[in-house]
């Protein structure tokens, strides 16, 4: 039997990361990033995509500053642009912390919005295609 989807499901094996603007998700985040799994960070109460917490709006202006993306995925009608504008001005609020920028380095965030409120944010790592 081949050994390939066992070896392609430990990668999709992903570390769930509930967000409370408290240190302690820091620190929950370092760990799941340390890991090398892909990390889904959820959420305990709604949140808007307007009002980005600023620890959150520091993971992903990290993830952007060093060489990563920001997707933002929306299930609504919402203008897509003014969601964008408005993410990116949260994301450049954030501060700046040199031990998360090399845990976030050539990553993926991909941030899901439902019904104006963002519902999941997943933290991945960006392939690297050979030349």
């Amino acid at each position: 039997m081949p050994a390939a989807p066992a070896a392609s499901a430990a990668q999709t094996a992903r570390v769930e990361v509930p967000f409370v603007d408290l240190d302690s998700f820091d620190r929950a985040m370092e760990k799941a990033l340390a890991s090398g799994a892909p990390v889904e960070v959820t959420f305990v109460a709604p949140m808007s995509p307007n009002t980005i917490a600023p620890r959150l709006g520091h993971w992903l202006n990290t993830v952007q500053e060093n060489g990563g993306d920001v997707v933002v995925k929306n299930d609504t009608k919402m203008r897509r642009l003014s969601l964008i504008a408005a993410l990116v001005d949260a994301i450049y609020t954030g501060w700046r912390d040199l031990r998360y920028r090399n845990l976030a380095r050539n990553m993926k965030a991909e941030v899901e919005v439902s019904q104006n409120e963002i519902r999941r944010i997943s933290f991945l790592r960006k392939s690297v295609t050979a030349s």
